[in-house]
């Protein structure tokens, strides 16, 4: 009977204590305005606060991003509030949908190697590579008593493009279209030229006569041949819109193909091949 009085009472001296630490919280004094973070970045001082990341600064530190701290205690004698930061980035200076990185506790900077940064743009953020991008970053400090946003700050950011090994190697010389489909027929003179969009697809709108075969090459004369086509044995009517293609030459060791056939209504079509897949589409 002791033993359970001495517990009882051992309890009842916990219960006060902890409601006296939380009587000390709540009489913790708040400012009546507490001020927001104020961000900034190693950009300071650069035209337009403009960033081009280069692949050779992958490893390396290319953006320093720093905030001041939020205050919200009238008194930080006694220790400081516990935090959470939300760093923000999106392309829209109204932060519809940002990316975000959160920091628990006072942490008030962070750094971006060249690959971090360039992948959370492309990845995250929504950033096209190759282009300059006007993105947006804030810093929100978050805690029970309010949530605070700093300053927008405003980047003209250019990533890079991640560079993935082709299925296919792309031709030197550009991609080109001829046959009897096209408008060309098999007249080298006036062949096709098809457009490089990136550093894997090439693509071109052109005429399409229906049902017809025609042929894509990877140089504009036929010599050496070098095209790209269907692989052998498969029946081209299923592929008129799109499909895998080989490459047809003598260094990839003349494998049997089939002929590329148009769509079986004339008209003028997109015509795209991308060498990181080995695949075409033909888009009316």
């Amino acid at each position: 009977m002791q033993k359970k009085y001495q517990h009882l009472i051992l309890f009842l001296l916990c219960v006060w204590a902890l409601t006296a630490c939380n009587r000390e919280l709540l009489d913790i004094k708040t400012v009546a305005n507490p001020s927001a973070p104020v961000l900034s970045t190693s950009l300071d001082d650069s035209p337009f606060h403009a960033i081009t990341i280069l692949p050779q600064d992958s490893a390396n530190a290319v953006l320093s991003i720093h905030w001041t701290e939020a205050q919200y205690l009238a008194d930080t004698s006694q220790g400081k509030l516990a935090l959470s930061y939300i760093l923000q980035f999106d392309t829209s200076s109204d932060f519809i949908n940002p990316a975000s990185i959160v920091f628990f506790g006072n942490v008030l900077d962070t750094v971006f190697t060249g690959a971090h940064l360039n992948n959370f743009l492309l990845g995250s953020v929504g950033c096209t590579a190759g282009e300059v991008n006007n993105i947006y970053i804030r810093i929100k400090a978050t805690q029970k008593i309010d949530t605070l946003t700093s300053n927008v700050y405003a980047v003209a950011a250019t990533p890079y493009e991640v560079m993935l090994p082709l299925k296919i190697p792309i031709p030197s010389d550009g991609l080109f279209v001829i046959g009897n489909a096209t408008t060309a027929s098999w007249n080298y003179a006036n062949i096709i030229p098809m457009t490089k969009k990136d550093y894997h697809t090439y693509t071109v709108s052109l005429l399409l006569t229906g049902g017809e075969t025609y042929s894509v090459l990877g140089n504009a004369t036929g010599n050496p041949w070098l095209a790209y086509a269907l692989p052998g044995g498969v029946n081209a009517s299923g592929f008129t819109m799109g499909g895998s293609f080989i490459e047809n030459s003598a260094a990839a060791g003349w494998p049997a193909t089939t002929d590329l056939l148009s769509p079986a209504a004339t008209g003028t079509y997109t015509l795209t091949f991308d060498f990181l897949t080995a695949t075409f589409t033909v888009h009316p």
